[in-house]
């Protein structure tokens, strides 16, 4: 298991090396989305979305189950990550982990389109199993 959320935390921080946060890669703003997230039907306490297109990706915090930001426009594929604190070590400071199923984030089959002038609200219930 150690593994794994050493894994995850590799995979989240190669994804987040590569994203923008709220502006299109040719500079200009994208186009409002915002929404909530619950997770196990309560609002997710700490996490990122990811409206991912190829070459495109553009991360927003999640906070109290909640994001809101700029994204360019079109279908983009959605990738959830939770954050919990985890001990790195012994003096060392805590890390955030994803403890979601890989079904919401590397292996997400979830789409939305995002759409020039909106409205972009949406909403996504993930499960911690």
């Amino acid at each position: 298991m150690p593994a794994l959320r050493y894994g995850s935390f590799i995979f989240l921080a190669f994804i987040l090396a590569g994203c923008n946060s709220g502006k299109s890669t040719n500079g200009s703003a994208g186009t409002k989305v915002k929404g909530t997230i619950t997770l196990d039907g309560s609002p997710m306490p700490k996490g990122q979305v990811m409206f991912d297109a190829p070459g495109r990706p553009t991360a927003l915090p999640v906070t109290n189950g909640t994001f809101e930001g700029e994204v360019p426009p079109g279908q983009k594929t959605v990738r959830i990550f939770a954050f919990k604190s985890q001990s790195a070590g012994q003096g060392m400071d805590p890390v955030d982990i994803n403890f979601l199923p890989e079904k919401y984030h590397s292996g997400s089959t979830t789409t939305v389109e995002v759409k020039e002038g909106g409205p972009n609200e949406f909403e996504f219930k993930v499960t911690s199993r």
